[in-house]
């Protein structure tokens, strides 16, 4: 199925029939992650490369922010380092937004076993409401500004005592990670549904919240090995070495291509079950 290779004739892999499909979501995506797992490097790396200027500068900025903790530098120094830094992540992620739109396509297609035309559904995607993912993609990159503006504004009042100011604090942080959790929808149905945009914002944040478990479990899932490198990193020695080399093949080949497939499971079910049954369009897709 991969970006840089000819398009299966069949839609699936297997090449079996309609009612040979499976039965279930569950039985589907078994299915998917054995017949499409190594299929996701091309895409992963497309990834790594629209991402990478914003993964260079979170790593360089951590490494002088901790610099800065662990030396003789003032609050203030902080602040501002800090703010140097989520400043710099806007134009790191500001026009992501059609990489994210063909990559959401491509991983719904494949998410549905239908890997016929991996290039094209990429291209599709990336072509598709241009404007309204540069919008999303553009209102993303400024997430991490009004977190740390919250962050820097309840936080002093915080330490000088002022315990109320936890509320609107902890309401921004949830605000911005239900946002987070909200994206790969709104990209999925940015290249599947024609609505205004208002209405696609609208529906991908009522789809989250409908179930908001399932969502934060599966981008917990997708955060799984970060988190293992996290603690290994606190185990330090050959532990964390070892853990470091895992994890760098792992992220360059697979992770974020299948941290999105993860995604697109999800989003699939969310718009199937509810949008395309409003709409009376298929709700079984990829199964009998």
């Amino acid at each position: 199925m991969g970006l840089f290779r000819p398009s299966f004739t069949a839609e699936n892999k297997r090449g079996y029939t309609a009612g040979e499909r499976p039965q279930n979501r569950r039985e589907l995506v078994r299915l998917i992650l054995a017949d499409h797992f190594t299929d996701l490097i091309p895409c992963n790396l497309v990834l790594l490369a629209v991402f990478l200027p914003f993964l260079f500068w979170v790593f360089t900025g951590l490494f002088y922010i901790a610099g800065a903790m662990g030396g003789d530098g003032s609050f203030a120094d902080l602040l501002s380092l800090s703010r140097t830094w989520v400043l710099g992540m806007i134009p790191c992620l500001l026009f992501t937004g059609p990489f994210c739109t063909g990559s959401a396509l491509l991983l719904r297609n494949l998410a549905r076993d239908d890997c016929r035309f991996a290039r094209q559904y990429f291209l599709s995607g990336l072509r598709s409401a241009p404007g309204a993912a540069l919008a999303v993609s553009a209102a993303a990159s400024t997430m991490p500004l009004l977190l740390w503006a919250a962050l820097a504004y309840y936080g002093t009042q915080l330490a000088g005592g002022a315990r109320l100011v936890l509320i609107p604090l902890l309401l921004t942080a949830v605000l911005c990670a239900i946002w987070r959790m909200t994206l790969p929808t709104l990209y999925m149905m940015l290249a599947t549904y024609r609505l205004p945009l208002g209405e696609q914002v609208k529906n991908a944040f009522a789809l989250t919240l409908s179930r908001l478990p399932l969502v934060a479990g599966v981008h917990l899932l997708a955060l799984l090995p970060a988190l293992l490198g996290v603690a290994a990193f606190a185990v330090g020695g050959k532990v964390f070495i070892a853990a470091l080399f895992v994890l760098c093949v792992y992220y360059l080949f697979f992770g974020f291509a299948f941290s999105r497939l993860l995604y697109a499971f999800v989003a699939n079910k969310l718009c199937e079950e509810t949008l395309n049954a409003q709409i009376g369009a298929d709700t079984h897709i990829g199964m009998r």
